[in-house]
């Protein structure tokens, strides 16, 4: 039998007499003061590409450093007072507030609620979707041509400044100059929209680390020589994961959702074929899978649908796709329960 226990009463009321701490945003500890001084001074110049403060910042605190600038700055320009905008304004004396509008008065491109994107990377994405960028177009089998792919990335890497903003990433330079880890990433992302497993991508890494001699790789902050280890090949397998997660799945996305909503935007269209946003989001390129995911289909799911299309995926007259009930007695179990969730949320995807 479990024993209750009681709070007395009379420490009951002690506690709700007493008043609630203030409750503070993040960046209150988070920013120094100084730091908050060099974001206003920076939005002073209409400048919100900021300097490093220190110089030695980590990426993460100069990454939170910009969010709120970019936050300060839609706050001022709309006139919010939000929690924001309460932590920096004892610095935002006299008319510190005007000035900055003022300054940043002259740009076509305004604040947005996007705190991803900052004002000047919005101005270099409308110029280029203006002057004809897109995404590059895969060939018949789904297919994208690399060198094509690199370049899109390159002009990507320029417009929204990643050797600044993602220095450690997408906008790495190895020592020759290039960027070494965004033809890494191209690889990865023209395999991830393709469908390709996880397992066959892990191993495409391995194979490419045992077939380039001279590959390094990262251990305790040292750079040393691939040598196919145990160690070294669970290194590999770390290192693609989390290039998935965060890289592919995380900023490429956003990335990607940025142009694919800028370009519907300027093209005054709902949708366009070829949104290489959705062939990330969904992890294939195939329509039919995109659909389904759409619908509520796991990848996998929807990968076996699209396999297996002629038994459970009909065309109706007016080109519809729906989804035989049958599907719900295929072999698969796991596949048979997710049919089972989505016919309860959306029953008119099936038929017969």
């Amino acid at each position: 039998m479990i024993e209750k226990t009681f709070m007395p009463t009379s420490l009951a009321l002690s506690l709700l007499k007493e008043d609630v701490p203030e409750q503070k945003l993040s960046l209150v500890s988070e920013l120094s003061k100084n730091q908050k001084k060099l974001i206003i001074r920076c939005l002073l110049e209409g400048n919100i590409e900021l300097l490093r403060h220190p110089k030695n910042q980590s990426d993460k605190n100069y990454e939170l450093m910009r969010k709120f600038a970019i936050m300060l700055l839609r706050d001022i320009t709309k006139g919010n007072k939000s929690l924001v905008w309460q932590a920096f304004s004892p610095l935002l004396v006299e008319d510190t507030e005007a000035k900055i509008i003022e300054a940043f008065a002259s740009k076509e491109e305004i604040p947005d609620d996007d705190i991803s994107v900052s004002v000047d990377q919005t101005a270099n994405l409308t110029a280029a979707i203006a002057n004809g960028l897109k995404y590059p177009e895969l060939d018949s089998k789904g297919n994208v041509d690399y060198s094509e792919l690199i370049i899109f990335l390159e002009k990507l890497c320029k417009i929204f400044k990643w050797d600044v903003y993602e220095s450690s990433t997408l906008g790495y330079e190895s020592r020759d100059g290039s960027h070494g880890k965004l033809r890494w990433y191209a690889v990865i992302l023209s395999q991830w929209i393709k469908g390709t497993g996880l397992r066959f991508i892990m191993e495409q890494s391995l194979e490419y680390k045992r077939q380039n001699r001279g590959s390094r790789v990262m251990i305790n902050f040292k750079s040393v020589t691939y040598n196919d280890s145990l160690e070294h090949r669970n290194i590999v397998i770390s290192d693609t994961l989390q290039a998935i997660e965060n890289v592919i799945l995380f900023s490429i996305s956003n990335y990607f959702l940025r142009f694919s909503t800028e370009y519907k935007r300027y093209r005054q269209v709902d949708s366009f074929p070829n949104d290489w946003y959705e062939y990330v989001e969904y992890g294939t390129t195939n329509p039919l899978s995109i659909m389904l995911q759409r619908n509520g289909f796991s990848r996998e799911t929807s990968t076996f649908i699209r396999k297996n299309k002629d038994d459970y995926v009909v065309l109706t007259d007016n080109g519809d796709v729906k989804l035989r009930h049958s599907l719900l007695e295929c072999d698969n179990v796991s596949v048979r329960k997710e049919v089972k969730d989505v016919l309860y949320n959306v029953p008119e995807l099936f038929i017969g």
